[in-house]
């Protein structure tokens, strides 16, 4: 209630003041707490988003790293096929040299071989002429014999040698 005395008025208007003024005071409380809140909200809204690049920077990375090492996963499987393609090309190549001195080695036999054959072959042959040879010298002494027994030619040959050594000894007198 309002007193009507101009004192019980200004009483009343300096609490009115005073209450205004609590008021007001709890009301610049209440918006220095908002403006403190709304700025710890920007705060926290900055920090969330700062944490937000920090998790997209950090999956990015993870990503990034998955990736490099799904790359070097694959690369050593590349690096180990072909270290294997390697040493499969290296066996390779030294079979082939061993096939090649096999080769070579089965070509130097192949050409001993006919080289061999033709000097069996070549013995063969002078066996042959040897054998002929020796077949018709045989022959040729029967012959010698059996017409030595029918005219005597050995006699005859024994004869005249004794004859020519007779003529030459009365040369080598007379000179």
């Amino acid at each position: 209630e309002v007193a009507k005395t101009p004192a019980s008025g200004l009483v009343h208007t300096i609490l009115r003041i005073n209450e205004l003024d609590e008021q007001y005071q709890l009301s610049a409380k209440a918006a220095a707490s908002a403006k403190a809140l709304y700025e710890q909200a920007n705060a926290i809204e900055e920090q969330y988003k700062v944490q937000e690049q920090m998790a997209a920077a950090a999956r990015s990375t993870y990503e990034s790293v998955k990736n490099a090492e799904r790359d070097y996963h694959l690369s050593q499987k590349v690096m180990d096929g072909a270290k294997e393609a390697a040493e499969r090309a290296r066996k390779l190549e030294e079979d082939y040299q061993v096939t090649e001195r096999i080769k070579q080695s089965s070509w130097a036999t192949y050409q001993r071989a006919v080289e061999l054959e033709q000097q069996h072959q070549m013995r063969q042959r002078v066996a042959e002429a040897w054998q002929e040879g020796w077949e018709a010298f045989k022959n040729g002494c029967a012959t010698a014999v059996e017409y030595d027994n029918e005219h005597n030619i050995s006699g005859k040959l024994q004869e005249s040698f004794l004859a020519s050594a007779a003529t030459a000894q009365e040369y080598i007198q007379q000179t």
